[in-house]
């Protein structure tokens, strides 16, 4: 699969993981729908210029971006991508349920 193909699926699979839709993600980067919609089918490839408005529209590192592997690391950056999407009281909720729930299997 080419660079631009590889690159359009992770930002697809970024947006829908965090429950965004095409033109919410494209409102937040100023971009036009078409834009966006071509970037994700691997159409066109972005630029440098859309390569920082997605990440800071995603609230992701540059890096996180270009990570295509289905890696524990991946798995990981999935859950960190939702969980700063979440108030401070659900995330001593979730924290304190990590703990329960780890404490078993260490």
């Amino acid at each position: 699969m080419s660079l631009k193909k590889e690159f359009g699926k992770r930002i697809e699979q970024i947006r829908k993981e965090l429950g965004l839709s095409r033109e919410e993600l494209a409102g937040r980067m100023g971009i036009n729908t078409v834009t966006l919609y071509k970037l994700e089918k691997g159409i066109n490839f972005a630029g440098d210029e859309t390569i920082e408005k997605l990440s800071k529209a995603l609230c992701l590192d540059y890096k996180d971006l270009f990570n295509f592997g289905n890696s524990t690391s991946n798995k990981l950056d999935n859950i960190i991508m939702k969980l700063k999407k979440v108030d401070d009281n659900t995330l001593d909720y979730i924290n304190a349920t990590l703990d329960t729930y780890i404490k078993d299997y260490i």
